[in-house]
Order: C-alpha cells, then structure tokens, then sequence
C-alpha cells in the first residue's frame, strides 16, 4: 500500500474515533432478582366461628361467660420466618390490627422474601422491651395507643370491650374493657415489682414453602378470640367476672391474659396470589 493511501486509512480512523462518544460505566451488573413480595391477612374466629364484632352476646367461653366482642385491635410486631437453618427472616415492623377495620386485616410487608421452605412463623404481639417505649412511634401516640407513664409508659398490646353475662341464668349484661400493656407487667402489688411485657406467639405447625418465581405470597393468621380467655399451663381461665377491666392495676388479671395470648393464633392459609 503506496504511503498516501496509508495516510488517508490512518486519518479516517482518527477522525472517525475523536467523534465517537465515550464509552460509559455501566455500574454494577443488576442481578435477576428471586424474591417474593408478601402479604399477612389477619382473620378472627371464635372455636372455627368467624368473629362477628357487633356486639351481639352470642360466645360463651370455659369460665361460663356469655359475651360479646365490640370492638378488638392489637399490635403485632418483629413477624419471623425461620427456616430449617435456623436462620430467622425478620419483618422489622408494626402493624396495628382492628377486627372493624377491613384495611388493617391485611399487611402488606415492604420487604420481600426469599424462596425456599420455612419452617416456621413467629411473631411478637405488642413491642419488644427495647423498643417499647413512649413517644417513639407519633403514629400509635395520636391514636391513644399509649400506656400511661405513670405505669411505665410505652404502648397497648391488646385492647377489647364488649357485654357479658355471668351464667346463662342473667338477664342483665355486664360490660367489660380489658386492656394489657406498657413496657412491664406488674408481678405483686406488695413489692412493685415488674417484668417486661415481651409476648411471643410461636405458631405451631407453621411450616410453608415458597416456590422460585413465585411474584405474591399470603400468609393468613388467624386469631382464635376464645383462646383469650383460656389459661395455659394449669392457671386459672381469665374470668371476666373476676377481670371485667382495670388490668392495669391487676397484676393477677394481666398476667392470666398474657400468658393466653400466645396460644391465640395459628397459621391459616398459604396463597400465592394477592389477599382475597
């Protein structure tokens, strides 16, 4: 090749890279994600019967108390998902139930999850003691969901009211308000000593299975209401003749209601789809 030929390749090249744009740094290469978004659809029943929270006195439970459920909410939070490696996937919200909000029944969980087998589901009703404390949520604050300071602050686990009658031979119903607690219980009224108020509701039979390239998963959690009312462990049964209401100063009454807590739910249904 004559040197003005070369010449003339060697320019074109030139000019043709001085006019390209630069090449630009992609950044990190986005990986294929494999994870599942997950809901928690709450449902209440009484022994099998869907709740009916209209005040209607129709459940009886072993103490012999006919009664109602007018209005029911309680906080759950820190929900875990164990697998077999006993490694805990844990949802590090709260999510405030209310048997007559349709809108609180479902939770839908920023995080998403892996896919894989679960051994099990955990969850914590109320707060952890750490993070139980006053004026550390605004939200629960302006809802009343705040446990008097004078009684150690933080916020309500559980609060239900509703109508009772004694026995079956009433006539006139008696109304209850039971609500559990703040950062400790009471243990004694003679000492004032305290123990934190942590409940842990570990559902049994809880395992489940997400298949890869599931997009949706619901978790049902279902909340037996009758469970409130039965001991654990060969305590007496939370009588609401004996506790119609006043738990904060019951050291006895909230003790017996947060040891049937934990009893009260189990897992329900595993869908993959959106709640329904």
């Amino acid at each position: 090749m004559k040197p003005t030929i070369v010449n003339a390749v060697l320019a074109v090249l030139i000019l043709t890279l001085g006019c390209s744009k630069p090449v630009e740094d992609p950044g990190p290469v986005k990986k294929p994600t494999a994870y599942t978004k997950l809901f928690l659809k709450f449902t209440h029943n009484v022994n099998g019967v869907d709740l009916n929270a209209t005040d209607t006195i129709i459940y009886e439970n072993l103490s012999g108390n006919i009664y109602s459920i007018k209005n029911l909410k309680y906080l759950i939070s820190d929900v875990r998902l164990n697998n077999f490696n006993y490694d805990n996937y844990q949802i590090g919200e709260w999510h405030l139930v209310d048997v007559k909000d349709e809108s609180s029944l479902v939770f839908e969980v920023k995080d998403s999850i892996i896919f894989g087998d679960y051994a099990s589901v955990s969850l914590f009703v109320g707060f952890l003691e750490e993070q139980n404390k006053t004026g550390e949520y605004p939200e629960l604050d302006n809802l009343g969901w705040s446990w008097k300071p004078q009684r150690g602050g933080g916020y309500y686990t559980l609060q239900a009211d509703g109508r009772f009658f004694s026995s079956n031979v009433d006539v006139i119903p008696d109304p209850f308000d039971i609500g559990l607690g703040g950062n400790k219980l009471v243990v004694t009224q003679s000492d004032s000593s305290y123990v934190a108020n942590e409940i842990v509701a570990s559902l049994k039979s809880s395992g489940f299975t997400v298949p890869r390239g599931t997009p949706v998963v619901t978790i049902e959690i279902q909340m037996n209401v009758n469970k409130l009312f039965e001991s654990t462990g060969g305590a007496p049964n939370f009588n609401l003749d004996t506790w119609p209401t006043g738990l904060e100063d019951n050291s006895a009454g909230s003790s017996a209601l947060s040891g049937n807590i934990t009893a009260a739910f189990k897992l329900g249904e595993v869908t993959y789809g959106l709640p329904k």
